[in-house]
């Protein structure tokens, strides 16, 4: 999940609707992505609300997405935090073998393990997202083959 100022508030909901709906919330680890300096006091402002969270946070070099960011869309997808999750596997340690990556504006509503003990390996998936981006439910907001 990106962390950042304008979005605690927000990332603090989702981290709260999974701990509530968790069967285990001890098993749960927050990664958080961060592209600013201020991912201290942000650590800090989930640690004091949290503090039994076991979570740590990376800072995401936006210099990797600044070129790449179209000019024609709209503002809010400007923003380099928008992008990390492309490069997940770059910036999550190789011992963290299993990652589901969340949007922080978004309330979990059952147990979030349910999803990680979906089997991708037998599928052959490297990674699982909505099946057809044309569904008016799901608006990715991205162009992944940019990427």
């Amino acid at each position: 999940m990106t962390l950042n100022t304008n979005y605690l508030r927000d990332t603090m909901t989702t981290v709260f609707s999974m701990l509530q709906h968790s069967t285990c919330p001890e098993n749960l680890a927050f990664h958080f992505l961060s592209a600013h300096d201020d991912a201290p006091e942000l650590f800090s402002s989930i640690n004091s609300t949290f503090f039994y969270l076991k979570m740590k946070i990376y800072r995401f070099d936006s210099n990797r997405v600044r070129n790449k960011i179209s000019k024609s869309i709209r503002q809010a997808l400007d923003q380099p935090l928008n992008y990390p999750k492309i490069y997940l596997a770059d910036t999550i340690p190789e011992d963290v073998k299993r990652v589901i990556y969340l949007d922080s504006d978004l309330v979990v509503v059952d147990d979030i393990a349910k999803l990680y003990g979906v089997d991708m390996k037998s599928q052959g998936a490297v990674r699982g997202a909505v099946r057809k981006h044309t569904d008016r439910r799901c608006n990715p907001g991205n162009n992944n083959m940019l990427w």
